[in-house]
This record gives structure tokens, C-alpha cells and sequence, in this order.
């Protein structure tokens, strides 16, 4: 099997595989709480970065029940279904090593 190479991989649109969750909430079943043992809510953070956030949706309920938050999110696909509320910043980028 050929590997796939890394400017290659930049320019696909495959993005994810069959395990990871794209829209994870914040909170109930597969969530970053039961998931993750996450609860961003109870540690009321400043700041939060998240990579490789997915579809952005547990960030968008965060920033909407922690406004005085800074939160950003990164992921390569960029196929985020929420729109951010102020304090939320979304970012489509490689997370190369």
C-alpha cells in the first residue's frame, strides 16, 4: 500500500476516519464529558484551545454558557456547523509535527 504524502494530504478532502466523532457536544453521550471525563463547565476556564475540534458544536455551547471565555478552535477540515458567537474564534488549519 502506498502512504499518502504529506502535501498531498493538505490538498484532500478525506479528512477524518470512521472512529473520531466530528460533532461531539459539550455534555450528554458521546460528549467531551462522558468521552473525554471533560467538563469544561465545572472548570470554568479563561481560555480554551482545542485541537483538532471537529465540527465546532461543544466549543459554540461552551462559548454561548461561558461568554467571558476566550475559546479557539483548530481543525484541518474546516467543515464547522456553527456559527460562533463572539467569543469563540474558529480556525481551518494542518496541525503538522
Amino acid at each position: 500500500m502506498r502512504l499518502t504524502q504529506q502535501d498531498e494530504l493538505l490538498r484532500s478532502d478525506v479528512v477524518a476516519n470512521r472512529a473520531m466523532n466530528r460533532t461531539r457536544p459539550l455534555k450528554g453521550r458521546d460528549s467531551y464529558s462522558s468521552a473525554l471525563a471533560l467538563d469544561v463547565l465545572e472548570q470554568n476556564p479563561k481560555a480554551w484551545l482545542d485541537l483538532c475540534c471537529g465540527s465546532g458544536k461543544a466549543l459554540n455551547e461552551a462559548a454561548v454558557l461561558l461568554p467571558e471565555a476566550r475559546i479557539t478552535g483548530v481543525d484541518l477540515a474546516g467543515q464547522f456547523t456553527t456559527t460562533p458567537a463572539s467569543n469563540l474564534t474558529l480556525v481551518e488549519a494542518p496541525l503538522e509535527i
